[in-house]
């Protein structure tokens, strides 16, 4: 999956869109806020809490709630499954969010 980001954004032929990056940013920072679980491709239940001591998110089974009040999103807690959801999205949207681009014109 890396790899085809990368490869995305470094190529002069595609172009990601919005929702492409915002779906990318989502899993990282899913991925991050799980303790890097890598059996996220697998799902995997738990009931385990996660909280941060700035009150910036809190993660059970109900959700995910953002200390500032903004965002709550019941997605199963900061669990593998949290992580699996996040990855679906992300290459899920690879088909529809990335775009062919002119590559730039060469002069000889």
């Amino acid at each position: 999956m890396l790899n085809k980001h990368a490869s995305t954004l470094g190529s002069d032929f595609t172009t990601g869109t919005k929702k492409f990056t915002t779906l990318f940013t989502k899993f990282t920072n899913t991925l991050i806020e799980s303790g890097y679980d890598e059996t996220y491709p697998e799902e995997k239940k738990t009931t385990s809490s996660i909280t941060t001591s700035s009150g910036g998110v809190t993660a059970d089974s109900g959700g995910v709630t953002t200390g500032s009040g903004g965002v709550t999103a019941g997605c199963g807690g900061v669990t593998a499954g949290s992580v699996t959801a996040a990855y679906n999205k992300f290459m899920e949207c690879m088909e529809s969010e990335v775009k062919p681009s002119k590559p730039p014109r060469r002069h000889w």
